[in-house]
Formats: structure tokens, C-alpha cells, sequence
């Protein structure tokens, strides 16, 4: 397999995440604290000084040395991170342990913190958490929702609701299927909930194989395996695959999809919904069949 991702010590029955780890000496530095690693297009993103740089196929990963912690392209002294604070996302400092050790999300009632809706939804994994897809038998907060709709988050309670009213946006026009990938690479690691995209001309998520590697912003970007839901479909569950540096894909699970109607600025539109992950690629967008008013 081409490339490498040193992801932290927690490894979860996760095919995207399995399938991307070496087990290497490097790995036994994210045993002993936090390490984060991010790709780049080339080396000189990297930290000069501190950072171990994997050269892949067409691309970098950045990681600190031993004795340092960041992402790879700031490296910082682990003896100056009490007053740095440079633990990465998902991460706190302790002073008992002199390192970073990893917040569990999973445990806070803070709605900021704990994304997933209802709370109990959450899978605490080092340095991140994953919410469990509600739709369609989740109990909202006692019983399943009805077709077309979601257990969502509502004025501060889990309640059932139409996603196509309560949703966050994303800039499309950075993931776009025919931008190759340059400068530090884009991430949807830390994305939860459902999501529209935006762009000068309307974009939705790309949809077939014809992507390849190193294309919007990211290394190995996700498209979808199937077409989108048609508008009065509901929520649809739709497949998801990796696209890979030689051309070809890799089936990687599923995403919740749905087809909603025109509003004041477009004549439809879709929305995905987003559950965390531990693995550094993105989303990669098309343009849209609808169009922006």
C-alpha cells in the first residue's frame, strides 16, 4: 500500500485507518504520547528542524520527532508545551504524566465538545471520537424518527427534525474534484453533522471512480460509490470509496445523504452527514446539477 499515516496508539476496527497505519518504530512514539501527522504536497512544508518526513508517492507525511509535539509542520520543544499549549486537537496537557493525553469527548455534556446527537452516539478513540449514524432505528430520545427525518440537536435537545432545515455549510470550492492537491493538505477529520456545500455554481459531493489520487486538497480522497438520493427519497444511505494514486478505489463504508428542495438561493440542494473520522482525507466535491439562483 502506498503511503503512510502514523496515527496515534488507539487502532479501531476501522478500515480506513487500519489500512493507512505502519507499524513501525515511529508508531511506538504515538504509544508513548500523542502524535499527529498530516500530509503535504512536498517536504518543504514540514518543520525544518523537527519533523520526520515519509516521502510518498507524489506527497509528504509530516510528524514531529521524538521529544516534540504538532502536527508535523510546527514542531514544538515537549518541555515548552505546558506554556505553548501545542497538544493537538482532541488532546490536553498533564502535568502528572508531562504529556499530552487524550480528551474523552464521549464523557461531556458540553454540546460543543460531544457533537453526536443523542450524546450516547459517541465512540471515544485517542485524540478524536466518532458518532454512531442515527438514521433510521435510533431512539430520538425514545423512539426511531420518522422517514426524512433526523435525531437532531434543537434549541439545546434531541428531538426528531427535517435535516434540510438545520445544517452547517462548506466551502465546496476547495474539494473540488479537478484541483490538484498543493501547499498542506486539507483535512475532514474533526466534521460532524449534516452538511451543505457552497460554491459560485453550486457543488455536491463527487460521485464514481474518476478521481484519482491527489486531487481536492487531499492525498486519497473520499467520493461516492453510488448516486444521490432522489429529492422525496428520504435520507439514503449511499456508499463511500478511497481513491487511490493508481486510478483505482476502495470501499470504505457508507454516508447518510438526502435531497432537499429549493430555497431562496438554489433550486435544490444536497446534505451529507458527517460522523468524525481518525483518517486525514477529505470529501471531494463536483459540480452541482443544480444550479444557484
Amino acid at each position: 500500500m502506498d503511503g503512510v499515516l502514523v496515527y496515534r496508539c488507539a487502532i479501531e476496527d476501522h478500515p480506513v485507518m487500519s489500512m493507512k497505519i505502519l507499524l513501525s518504530a515511529a508508531l511506538l512514539v504515538a504509544c508513548f504520547g500523542v502524535i499527529d501527522a498530516d500530509n503535504a504536497k512536498d517536504a518543504s512544508f514540514c518543520d525544518k528542524r523537527f519533523s520526520n518526513v515519509v516521502l510518498n508517492k507524489g506527497y509528504v507525511t509530516c510528524s514531529c520527532k521524538t521529544g516534540f509535539l504538532g502536527n508535523g509542520f510546527t514542531c514544538i520543544p515537549l518541555a515548552a508545551c505546558p506554556t505553548t499549549g501545542c497538544c493537538p486537537s482532541g488532546t490536553m496537557w498533564d502535568t502528572a504524566q508531562n504529556n499530552c493525553i487524550d480528551i474523552n469527548e464521549c464523557t461531556s455534556a458540553d454540546l460543543f465538545m460531544n457533537k453526536c446527537v443523542p450524546s450516547w452516539g459517541c465512540t471515544n478513540f485517542n485524540g478524536g471520537y466518532r458518532c454512531r449514524p442515527n438514521y433510521p432505528d435510533v431512539q430520538c430520545p425514545v423512539g426511531p424518527c420518522p422517514p426524512g427525518m433526523d435525531c437532531l440537536n434543537v434549541e439545546g435537545s434531541a428531538r426528531c427534525a427535517d435535516p434540510c432545515f438545520y445544517y452547517s455549510l462548506l466551502d465546496g470550492t476547495t474539494r473540488l474534484s479537478n484541483t490538484s492537491s498543493a501547499g498542506i493538505f486539507e483535512s475532514d477529520r474533526n466534521i460532524y453533522g449534516w452538511h451543505r456545500y457552497t460554491g459560485s455554481s453550486g457543488v455536491w459531493m463527487q460521485v464514481g471512480n474518476v478521481i484519482g489520487g491527489l486531487k481536492c486538497g487531499s492525498a486519497k480522497p473520499f467520493s461516492l460509490a453510488a448516486s444521490h438520493p432522489a429529492l422525496g427519497e428520504g435520507i439514503k444511505s449511499v456508499p463511500l470509496q478511497m481513491n487511490l494514486l493508481d486510478g483505482s478505489s476502495l470501499a470504505i463504508g457508507s454516508l447518510l445523504v438526502k435531497a432537499c428542495p429549493e430555497d431562496t438561493v438554489s433550486n435544490g440542494f444536497y446534505i451529507y452527514q458527517y460522523t468524525g473520522q481518525a483518517n486525514t482525507e477529505v470529501f471531494c466535491t463536483g459540480k452541482c446539477p443544480y444550479r444557484e439562483r
